[in-house]
């Protein structure tokens, strides 16, 4: 039996700053005052519900790509 050394899982970094972004990001578009959109839902509604969905699926794919 072999004996493998274990080193410790590499902090994500590139994946916390994205997360970072979406958060401050989104927390900022929800507290301005935007005149109504589509469905009278604020901009920033729109932005971080439909804008985040493509936010996370556009991570995911790089994530697949990069292995970061």
């Amino acid at each position: 039996m072999a004996v493998t050394e274990h080193r410790a899982p590499r902090l994500p970094v590139f994946s916390i700053l994205l997360m970072a972004v979406f958060l401050v990001g989104g927390s900022v578009s929800l507290l301005v005052d935007w005149p109504p959109g589509p469905a009278h839902l604020d901009w920033g509604v729109w932005i971080v519900a439909y804008g985040g969905y493509l936010y996370v699926v556009a991570a995911a794919l790089f994530h697949f790509r990069t292995g970061k």
